[in-house]
């Protein structure tokens, strides 16, 4: 399974202390080379910096047509770490994206890219039994992250937990 990640789950799962649970539902995670420089270049004091650069289960992969990054982020005006992401996945046929940012799920649903964001990857991980508290996990993310009370309520009912 080809799955390529954004820097914000990585990052956001490093402040809830689960990025390594990643690696528990996908044996690689492919990042750009704009990711790592997101992450552990320019974010070197920051969450996610040591994680991924750690990592050796997380592999940075450069596009191979690099030339259209710049005119393509700034067409959908998206980053360069999201859109690298999502001209990576489309040059790797990915099976999974890893992207949080709405705008950048809405390019790649339009590229055909499969996306999952962390509400998503805490779901897969409670289901798959590697967190046993599902709804702690999504209160833990609010505090980190931006997130649809509609969409937090709509999952949490789905698997039997009370809305928030």
């Amino acid at each position: 399974m080809i799955v390529i990640s954004d820097a914000s789950p990585l990052i956001v799962l490093a402040k809830l202390h689960r990025v390594n649970l990643l690696n528990l539902l996908f044996p690689q995670v492919i990042i750009s080379a704009q990711v790592r420089d997101e992450i552990v270049t320019r974010g070197h004091a920051r969450a996610g910096a040591s994680e991924v650069a750690e990592a050796s289960w997380i592999t940075v992969r450069a596009l191979q047509d690099s030339s259209s990054l710049v005119e393509a982020a700034a067409e959908f005006r998206l980053g360069l770490g999201e859109m690298s992401t999502i001209l990576l996945g489309k040059e790797l046929n990915a099976d999974l994206l890893l992207i949080d940012e709405w705008k950048a799920r809405r390019v790649s649903a339009a590229f055909n890219l499969p996306v999952v964001g962390c509400v998503g990857l805490l779901e897969r991980l409670y289901l798959s039994g590697h967190i046993d508290d599902f709804r702690s996990a999504l209160v833990d993310l609010a505090r980190f992250s931006y997130l649809d009370v509609e969409l937090l309520n709509a999952r949490l009912v789905a698997l039997g937990f009370e809305p928030l």
